[in-house]
């Protein structure tokens, strides 16, 4: 019995250090496409990358204390079609969501001025209702995480990195 929850322990660690190595891979590139963007004019950003537009796709707003990830997921919704607005902390999202008037929010869990962000996601069900998708985006999806996140009122938890095809089937728009 002692060997087998060793090994479970030594298996454990090995995950978790394999998670790690892909946040830090996926923080690296994250990163070096940040420094190409910087290293570009501002005044020439490349395409959907420049201010947000509304494309016909909907408006998408991202909440993420964490810049690289917010930027990243930014680019990737707006070369898509949609138009994006960031908030870093549930203040922002909520006032965002009043003046800015998403058809999603999409939120990290780990938040800055909220215990997490299925708390953020609470608040938003609950002042929002159904006219509101809620999508929680973690790099953790457990099958916990999910039933924690739908108790909390989000409609969709979606694995980092987001896969767009998968999105575009969410709301309801024709993926490229």
């Amino acid at each position: 019995m002692k060997q087998s929850r060793s090994a479970l322990a030594q298996r454990r660690r090995d995950l978790a250090q394999q998670i790690a190595h892909l946040a830090d891979n996926q923080r690296r590139l994250a990163e070096e496409l940040l420094r190409l963007t910087d290293d570009a004019d501002d005044d020439s950003a490349p395409p959907g990358l420049g201010p947000s537009a509304d494309n016909g796709r909907g408006r998408v707003l991202v909440v993420d204390d964490e810049p690289v990830a917010r930027d990243a997921l930014r680019w990737v919704l707006e070369d898509n079609g949609y138009a994006v607005q960031t908030a870093t902390n549930a203040a922002e999202a909520v006032q965002a969501v009043e003046s800015f008037r998403p058809v999603c929010v999409m939120l990290d869990l780990g938040i800055p001025d909220q215990r997490d962000g299925l708390q953020l996601a609470k608040v938003l069900h609950n002042r929002f209702g159904s006219t509101l998708l809620v999508i929680v985006v973690s790099a953790h999806s457990s099958a916990e995480v999910q039933r924690e996140a739908r108790r909390a009122g989000a409609d969709y938890v979606l694995a980092k990195p987001v896969d767009i095809q998968r999105l575009n089937e969410i709301l309801g728009a024709p993926g490229d």
